[in-house]
């Protein structure tokens, strides 16, 4: 199954990751509880059929390719950051925040990556 809009689906996934990353930050970590919130979009979004043969599998595995490459090189510089540039006392608070970003973050970074892919046209292309 797909989301007939996706781009509300990308849209729906930025909105999420921004929220609850900015919820850890300011409010607590264990608000990561949040998430599952996230659960409420495939019964949210109205879905369509793909085929096996379909372009969209291809697509959706470079999105996902992508999104996973880019997460890890914003978590590599959030912990280089954390180590060499800021100077804690709490080093345990702040290492449990950015670990309890990272599906968030991911989130993030596939909306604006499928966003990205949706704009350029790819996404578009798929025959359905």
């Amino acid at each position: 199954m797909r989301y007939k809009n996706m781009f509300t689906a990308y849209s729906i996934e930025i909105a999420a990751g921004v929220i609850i990353i900015l919820l850890i930050y300011f409010i607590d970590p264990n608000l990561i509880f949040l998430l599952s919130l996230f659960a409420l979009r495939p019964l949210l979004l109205e879905k369509i059929e793909i085929s096996l043969e379909d372009k969209f599998w291809c697509v959706s595995y470079e999105i996902g390719k992508y999104s996973l490459i880019a997460t890890s090189f914003v978590i590599i510089i959030l912990f280089l950051i954390n180590e060499f540039l800021i100077d804690t006392s709490s080093i345990n608070s702040e290492s449990l925040i950015i670990l309890s970003s990272i599906v968030p973050l991911y989130l993030l970074i596939h909306g604006i990556t499928g966003l990205i892919f949706y704009k350029s046209g790819k996404l578009n292309n798929s025959s359905v």
